[in-house]
């Protein structure tokens, strides 16, 4: 490990050789320069622009220390982010997605809230780019620092990757990222703000970009179901002690079951109803949506005369 210097962690995939270079850009034009760049390319080998992309990133060389490393094959956001940081030497890990982009002072700012050793992770506001429009507005959500497990588990409001700085000793003690396709920036967040305080810098670091029309695998609501359950899984004691908050959980599953499986669907507005059975107007929206789901079905049923 190398004191001070801040390890760059860029997963890519299956990217416009444009989008990666503005994120590159926003990296080699960052005030604090001990930084050490690892973008692991995680698109598969049959990916036409993957050449491009790989001269894109060496195109940095002369700016930026700077690694190209690419998978064999996709293995995952995950996997990719592994990889970086397992290669990497830095005394902090920062992560950027390659559809975002990092404004000039983002590390600078960051790395002066882990003056407190007890610090594992920093985070920062945001603004949000509309892609299509050039919209831009600065993020709100419900900030939190400290111990902030207890708010976490219900709330990411850290946001994503590219949000945070977290110190390596953190991951060496609690983890690198698991291996699910969807929530596993919140996941890595759950474990290190167990262990570790949170700081926040009230300012916004970086542009999150949306609707840029590119492929986002953690949208996918079978990978949005993993990775939700596997939270749920993990916590599972935690949350058997706090109901409102597993009611908190499971809502959010709800988009994702209503997607891919109608019969778990049903049951998890059942489990939240039971959770909450004091919430009486939450709870009649939840029972209306659940008589809709149980007709649907019945109705499926009858034209295809088997089990629902």
């Amino acid at each position: 490990m190398k004191k001070g210097l801040v390890s760059v962690i860029i997963p890519t995939y299956k990217r416009e050789p444009a989008m990666l270079r503005r994120a590159l850009e926003s990296v080699a034009n960052q005030t604090y320069q001990q930084l050490e760049v690892f973008v692991v390319d995680d698109s598969p080998n049959d990916f036409p622009l993957r050449n491009a992309v790989k001269e894109t990133v060496l195109s940095f060389g002369s700016r930026i220390s700077i690694r190209y490393i690419p998978h064999s094959e996709s293995r995952g956001g995950s996997a990719a982010r592994n990889t970086g940081i397992f290669t990497s030497e830095g005394e902090f890990l920062a992560f950027l997605d390659d559809d975002d982009e990092w404004l000039p002072e983002k590390i600078e700012k960051q790395l002066a809230a882990f003056a407190d050793p007890k610090v594992g992770l920093v985070y920062c506001r945001e603004y949000i780019v509309n892609a299509e429009t050039g919209e831009k507005s600065v993020g709100e959500r419900n900030y939190h620092k400290g111990k902030v497990f207890r708010y976490l588990i219900t709330d990411n409001f850290i946001g994503g990757a590219s949000f945070v700085v977290v110190r390596r000793e953190a991951i060496d003690r609690c983890g690198a990222f698991a291996p699910v396709r969807s929530a596993q920036d919140a996941e890595l967040f759950l474990r290190i703000c167990q262990k570790y305080k949170v700081a926040f810098v009230d300012k916004p670091l970086l542009n999150y970009y949306v609707n840029h029309g590119a492929e986002r695998i953690t949208l996918n609501p079978y990978n949005k179901r993993q990775g939700f359950e596997y939270i749920n899984k993990k916590y599972r004691f935690y949350l058997l002690f706090h109901p409102f908050k597993k009611a908190i959980r499971l809502q959010k599953l709800l988009l994702p079951y209503q997607a891919t499986d109608q019969k778990l669907y049903r049951k998890t507005l059942l489990k939240i109803m039971m959770l909450n059975p004091f919430r009486v107007r939450e709870n009649l929206d939840y029972f209306h949506e659940w008589k809709k789901a149980k007709a649907n079905a019945a109705k499926e049923k009858n034209k295809a005369g088997g089990a629902i």
